[in-house]
């Protein structure tokens, strides 16, 4: 009789223990939607586009996209479907500047390639910008802004833009200046800069991630930081002000006045190099990437994209990183939103030659067709030869 009821009390308390482990399993959350919910609020509190009245998409992407992530969540075996389908749900937006990136140390903007090479192959330069975002001392961009100098006269100059979506201004204009006339591009910048406004969302994340990055500047030396430093006070400033009158946007006008005094333009500016202008593009291209490709466009006539066509909404810039709370990856999102007349331009941003980015044998055997015939005359022969190239309209912005 005694055995039986220890047996009773056995079977009673694994029923509880398999009760209670069940109930603890349906309450816990998949970190997965633990992180898609805490992405959307980020995306609500300090996106510029979730208060935008001109952007009519925005809520209705946001709210169905999140609904069909959380279900192929709950339905996904495996972390790499959750990982996907979060993906697909930023991937939704159109803008490259919604990213996550998983399993990646990030001190401080840490996994960006900031390695800015250059090689030079028989009169023709190559020249990789992986990004523009500049922090602390860098041996090689301070060597690139040195030579580049000395390619205006080679047959033809190639920009390697793959991946580069966005980063400092001052880094595009220091790159420009070294290469064209500096007069030529602070008169052409002045003009470009003039039709354009930045619009910060303002809150307090916003606000706390520009005054870490600000610190972050001012500890390690560079050589943007004469120009980044004051441009980033009178932005926390703003936002500060902005935050306490209750205020969505900040309107910065900060960088754009260091331009105010280019008024006159420059008598007879002729071209000051001979080299053709090649540009490696790919559907990552994005933020002040952008303002790099339409300044250029300005700068010369001789202006040749390939690559595949930049696939983004490029009306959000100036990009926050923040961990996820569960997975160990970074989100990242825009906290501005640029407005201007430029911006119609941009979605005409189609390569000249449209060709496949993964081989990268043929990639140099399509530079080389283009340089050695002064522009589009091989280029029939080309798509025969080379299954993978199709043949787009000549690049106007």
């Amino acid at each position: 009789m005694r055995g039986r009821k220890i047996f009773g009390f056995l079977l009673t308390v694994i029923a509880v223990s398999v009760v209670v482990l069940f109930l603890k399993g349906a309450i816990r959350q998949d970190p997965f939607l633990e992180d898609l919910n805490f992405i959307e609020s980020t995306i609500k509190n300090n996106h510029p586009g979730f208060v935008n009245e001109y952007d009519k998409k925005f809520h209705t992407i946001l709210e169905n996209g999140a609904q069909k992530a959380k279900f192929e969540i709950r339905t996904a075996k495996f972390d790499s479907e959750k990982m996907a389908a979060l993906e697909r749900f930023l991937a939704k937006f159109g803008d490259p500047n919604l990213s996550l990136s998983w399993n990646i140390q990030h001190p401080f903007f840490g996994f960006f390639n900031t390695n800015f090479d250059y090689v030079i192959d028989k009169e023709v330069a190559f020249v990789r910008l992986p990004t523009f975002v500049l922090h602390g001392k860098n041996i090689s961009y301070s060597n690139l802004l040195k030579i580049l100098p000395t390619f205006r006269n080679c047959k033809a100059v190639v920009f390697d833009l793959r991946g580069n979506n966005g980063g400092n201004v001052a880094c595009v204009q220091q790159i420009l200046e070294a290469f064209f006339l500096k007069e030529k591009v602070q008169e052409i910048s002045s003009k470009f800069w003039r039709n354009l406004r930045y619009e910060w969302r303002v809150s307090r994340g916003n606000l706390a991630y520009l005054e870490k990055s600000y610190h972050e500047l001012k500890k390690n030396s560079s050589l943007i930081g004469e120009l980044e430093l004051p441009w980033y006070e009178k932005v926390i400033s703003g936002m500060k002000t902005s935050l306490k009158s209750g205020q969505n946007f900040f309107r910065d006008e900060s960088f754009f006045g260091n331009f105010s005094g280019v008024e006159k333009a420059v008598p007879n500016l002729k071209s000051d190099f001979s080299a053709h202008i090649i540009v490696i593009i790919d559907e990552k291209v994005g933020s002040v990437a952008v303002h790099f490709l339409n300044l250029l466009s300005l700068l010369t006539n001789d202006l040749i994209l390939i690559g595949h066509k930049a696939n983004f909404y490029n009306a959000y810039f100036d990009v926050r990183f923040v961990k996820l709370p569960k997975t160990g990856g970074f989100f990242g999102f825009p906290m501005s939103v640029c407005k201007g007349n430029f911006m119609s331009g941009n979605w005409r941003m189609k390569p000249t030659l449209e060709i496949d980015l993964n081989d990268e044998e043929f990639v140099h055997e399509a530079i080389w067709a283009v340089v050695n015939h002064g522009g589009f005359e091989d280029v029939k022969a080309m798509q025969k030869s080379y299954k993978s190239a199709k043949i787009g309209n000549i690049c106007r912005f």
